[in-house]
């Protein structure tokens, strides 16, 4: 009979014995998992966070991009214009060129003193 109480300790220790070491062993299975889930959450955030900072550098590259667009816009019609005005003053320099020579072969004088802007 001892033999048996003796091999019932054992067997229950032995029990003991392995019911801890796979409590351990899942214990540390749950706490990798749980550090796997908290660094996979964190890429996710950083990953988010880039992303939006990204989106931010777009937004304010795009507000960039179209003031330059309206600046040209802007540039392009003042350079319009100064075509224009030249055009004007070179055709107001050839009408007077020309009244000139019709008022040196007698034809009456016209008014070339207009001013333009």
């Amino acid at each position: 009979m001892k033999y048996f109480k003796n091999r019932k300790i054992t067997v229950l220790f032995m029990f003991v014995v392995i019911m801890i070491g796979i409590s351990f062993n899942s214990c540390d299975e749950l706490i990798k998992n749980k550090n796997s889930e908290n660094q996979k959450s964190e890429l996710t955030n950083q990953a988010i966070n880039k992303n939006k900072n990204e989106a931010k550098l777009l937004l304010m590259l795009s507000k960039d991009n179209q003031d330059v667009i309206n600046l040209s816009k802007a540039l392009q019609e003042v350079i319009n214009k100064d075509s224009i005005i030249d055009l004007a003053k070179k055709n107001r320099a050839n009408t007077c060129r020309v009244c000139r020579g019709f008022t040196r072969s007698g034809y009456r004088q016209i008014n070339i003193n207009t001013k333009l802007r």
